[in-house]
């Protein structure tokens, strides 16, 4: 629950809270976040309510302000638990590994599991456009969003290590954004489609990035001319 700074309580042993109270506490506030990915994926962050909310989730909008005092609070821990499970579906990757491979393989790695994850969870990319945001939520969403350019950069300082950071950075923010525009696709295509379109996606990321994966010395030429 939160507490009275809004911070999320994560159900912490007390002496008067039993462990099977805090049981129940954890699968409640976990059915509520799996509800209200559900309805921010339907209706977008800002158009979803507390009410929808709760109805998906089966309870009162009572019981749901036991645990969440508001939207934001709730989308909130919703982009903190899709950080955490999008992390640990990166845990594997070895960056040196990613970088000595031929471009076209090394994208396949990186946007799979993106393509996986957003299909298992529509409702992170709606939080992560939202507009109607708390500061905490835009902080928490902005913080998501940054840890994959992030992800991406690093890639690109191991192969690219002579490259201006400037340069280096925008083709990170670049690559990142065309993913985001282009998931949405896979999730409004017929089934059948979706893996012609991850393809399509893929193949945009490739022909963006292939110039520099192989040429390097063009972004140096480049960006000591601008």
């Amino acid at each position: 629950m939160f507490d009275k700074r809004g911070t999320l309580d994560r159900m912490t042993p007390s002496n008067d809270r039993p462990p099977r109270r805090q049981a129940r506490g954890r699968r409640r506030i976990e059915s509520i976040l799996d509800a209200a990915a559900e309805v921010f994926a339907e209706a977008g962050f800002d158009a979803a309510t507390t009410n929808a909310i709760a109805v998906r989730a089966g309870i009162s909008p009572g019981s749901l302000y036991q645990f969440f005092p508001n939207k934001e609070a709730i989308a909130t821990a919703l982009t903190e638990r899709f950080a955490q499970r999008l992390s640990s579906a990166r845990a594997g990757d070895d960056l040196r590994e990613l970088v000595t491979m031929p471009l076209a393989d090394a994208v396949d790695r990186l946007v799979n599991p993106l393509i996986t994850f957003y299909l298992a969870h529509p409702g992170f990319l709606a939080l992560a456009t939202g507009v109607d945001q708390s500061s905490r939520l835009a902080d928490v969403t902005r913080d998501f969003r940054q840890g994959v350019v992030d992800r991406a950069d690093a890639i690109l300082v191991v192969r690219l290590p002579h490259v201006p950071a400037t340069a280096r950075q925008r083709y990170a923010r670049v690559s990142v954004q065309l993913v985001w525009a282009l998931l949405p696709l896979l999730k409004t295509s017929d089934p059948d489609e979706r893996a012609a379109f991850a393809v399509e996606l893929k193949a945009v990321i490739v022909r963006y990035l292939s110039p520099i994966w192989e040429s390097p010395a063009q972004i140096r030429e480049h960006s000591e001319e601008s």
